[in-house]
């Protein structure tokens, strides 16, 4: 099910490239990314996607129809697209390559969810998988996360937090933000994860691949990020 505020009602794209540095994220993302020439499965920011797409076969997923009928409109590089959940795509298709990206992680809010999420992208060998987490250890009691940027800013404000285990934290936030004049807000629930369990989570989970442990992908973002290179 697509959440409501993800069904057309925000700019999300105007929204990543001026508060959350999705124009930064490309340049980042695109090293890692250095020896592959296969399809890449995509999912996070459809700036990125296009911008990946101009050095790759890109497929950018994502569930939410008024998102990609978005980037189709304003994104004709991207090589394409699928509107459905990115774990059904990783489990029927071969991608040699896959990128979930733009804290895309952020709604596994079930503690299963990452073991699904695992299952699905080992159903074929990948060349490299890419992944970023909220953190866990950016969380400051009763303290906002700010995005500025022109024309306005964000401002995500916790208001409950409930620890799941030793993987994760689900919180609850009151979400503003302020575009060129116009006022948007909702509440939302995000999964913050621990950079030790995540570590351990993907070493057991993808035997015979080089794991990295790496910043956030866009600087002053609240998370850090995972690479693993298959070895064979």
């Amino acid at each position: 099910m697509v959440r409501k505020q993800y069904a057309g009602q925000i700019d999300w794209d105007l929204v990543y490239r001026r508060f959350h540095q999705a124009d930064r994220l490309a340049n980042d993302i695109r090293p890692l990314l250095a020896t592959i020439d296969g399809r890449i499965l995509f999912a996070g920011f459809p700036s990125v996607a296009s911008d990946l797409s101009r050095s790759h076969n890109v497929h950018f997923v994502d569930n939410s129809s008024a998102v990609i009928k978005q980037a189709l409109t304003r994104y004709p590089s991207i090589k394409s697209t699928e509107i459905s959940n990115v774990q059904s795509v990783l489990s029927a298709q071969a991608f040699g390559c896959v990128v979930l990206s733009g804290r895309m992680s952020a709604f596994l809010l079930e503690p299963q969810a990452l073991d699904l999420l695992a299952k699905s992208i080992n159903s074929f060998p990948r060349k490299c998988i890419v992944m970023d987490f909220f953190d866990v250890d950016t969380l400051k009691h009763g303290v906002p996360f700010r995005f500025p940027g022109a024309g306005g800013g964000g401002i995500w404000s916790p208001s409950e937090v409930h620890r799941w285990g030793d993987l994760a934290t689900q919180v609850n936030f009151n979400i503003r933000y302020e575009i060129d004049g116009e006022h948007t807000k909702f509440a939302t629930t995000y999964a913050f994860f621990r950079r030790d369990a995540v570590v351990d989570w993907a070493r057991r989970n993808f035997v015979g691949y080089r794991l990295s442990l790496l910043p956030a992908l866009s600087p002053g973002d609240p998370s850090f990020a995972i690479a693993l290179t298959n070895l064979a």
